[in-house]
């Protein structure tokens, strides 16, 4: 390294990170950004990280994330995925900790009465109070460790790497360590785990299209079946594994009944019954009126032509945004529109009750939660190949032709005993599942010996 180079890293360092975020805030991410990640990835190469070393310890799980990727409310799947591993290892007895990084580089944002002021967080501790409430939330569980590396906004970058080393020198030889992936990555835990010395390092995929830049120093890759980027035909150095949803269950917030369903959603429930059509599709997503394409268009067309009394229920996006899309459609006044619901599954179980209900997606790759939240529910999926739904569905009711699609919509509106038919095979589904993925996840942890992917 240059004397130029040795300098620039020496001023690099000294910055303070209120400097990134006001960089940030004159719209100057890109370029904060490769400072912030190329410094941190310079530093942690040069740092020697303490860790224990005693192999007598029983192997912990870790799970390193970035904190943005958690910070919604209970439905979302960027939690659930690493979560429902965490709850096999909590009901197995096996200690499971989260190490969370803060993400700088995105715009100020809020949720539940903390807001954050600066795109570092100020006050871990209301984050990690509200992050334990997701999880017991979600799956009830109560004894789970939540760390948070210190990122105030006076602080060095310097001491920033030396927060998030510190908070690494408890993990044992002995332990495992699941990174999870999706948007944004942790770029500092990133580094880390490269140079720690574990039983196992693993990457959870957050979805098919992941792309996974330093994939070898991971002993085994976690995803769905069949991802985009990784070629399987590779002789590579880490074991691709699908993953495997452990409790194909509703939240425990719901089990438990611990939330009331929102008006909005017991008031479109009453507005749908007035059209007197007992036939319901219900499609739901975030942004739900950008991923409605011409091809889900004509494939609705041709529905509404065969079944005329029928009704659409889009939830994920405002009135306006989605019936923009149906102007020109005969059949708009059987569209109906549902911002937001705070328990979907809550929401599946209402229209179950009154509708035939199908539940109806476009030939999209999205993780597949709310087909699973659908299924659970006793609400029948309509899916096309390639979603990763595969590991929450049947793959029996996966189709790979828009006239099988049809086909198998129209059968489960018409026919009661098709749509009994899916739940019970969905029970099975979900018994076989949560065995699979006990021996698997459990299988991570019983072999004690060493086996860094680096070594």
């Amino acid at each position: 390294m240059s004397v130029f180079q040795k300098f620039k890293y020496f001023f690099i360092g000294k910055i303070p990170l209120i400097f990134f975020d006001f960089i940030e805030n004159k719209r100057g991410g890109y370029f904060a950004k490769r400072i912030f990640e190329s410094y941190i990835e310079y530093r942690i190469k040069s740092k020697k990280i303490e860790q224990q070393s005693n192999k007598n310890l029983k192997p912990r799980v870790y799970i390193f994330a970035n904190s943005y990727g958690m910070w919604q409310a209970p439905i979302n799947s960027h939690l659930r995925l690493s979560l429902d591993i965490a709850k096999c290892y909590d009901d197995n007895k096996i200690e499971v900790k989260y190490l969370l990084s803060n993400h700088p580089f995105l715009s100020r944002y809020w949720h539940n009465g903390i807001i954050i002021k600066s795109n570092f967080l100020y006050e871990n501790i209301k984050y990690k109070d509200k992050l334990l409430e997701y999880i017991y939330l979600m799956k009830g569980i109560k004894n789970i460790g939540v760390d948070i590396i210190d990122s105030l906004s006076y602080m060095t970058l310097n001491s920033y790497i030396n927060s998030a080393i510190k908070s690494v020198e408890d993990i044992n030889i002995n332990d495992i360590i699941i990174y999870q992936g999706g948007r944004p990555k942790s770029i500092i835990l990133q580094n880390i785990l490269s140079k720690l010395d574990v039983s196992k390092k693993i990457f959870l995929m957050g979805g098919r299209q992941e792309k996974i830049t330093d994939i070898n120093s991971y002993n085994i890759v976690l995803g769905p079946n069949n991802p985009i980027n990784i070629d399987l035909n590779k002789n590579n150095n880490f074991k691709y594994i699908t993953y495997t949803a452990y409790e194909l269950e509703p939240f425990y917030y719901e089990k438990e009944n611990l939330i009331t369903l929102d008006d909005d959603s017991n008031k479109i429930t009453e507005s749908i019954k007035l059209s007197l059509n007992n036939n319901l599709l219900v499609y739901v997503k975030q942004k739900a009126a950008s991923s409605i394409d011409s091809e889900f268009l004509d494939i609705l067309d041709m529905l509404f032509k065969k079944r005329p009394k029928l009704n659409l229920l889009v939830v994920g996006d405002t009135k306006e945004n989605i019936m923009n899309i149906f102007l020109e459609k005969e059949y708009k006044t059987n569209i109906f529109t549902l911002n937001f619901s705070n328990s979907l599954y809550g929401l599946f179980r209402l229209l179950n009750n009154d509708f035939n209900t199908v539940f109806i997606l476009p030939k999209i790759t999205g993780n597949g939660g709310t087909n699973m939240i659908a299924a659970m529910s006793g609400m029948p999926t309509v899916i096309f190949q390639g979603n990763d739904a595969e590991k929450y569905i049947p793959v029996k009711y996966f189709v790979e032709t828009i006239e099988e699609y049809i086909n198998q919509v129209i059968k489960f509106i018409d026919n009661k005993e098709a749509r009994e038919t899916y739940k019970i095979d969905f029970e099975k589904f979900k018994k076989d599942k949560k065995d699979e993925a006990k021996k698997l996840y459990i299988s991570f942890v019983e072999n004690g010996e060493n086996n860094n992917a680096n070594n």
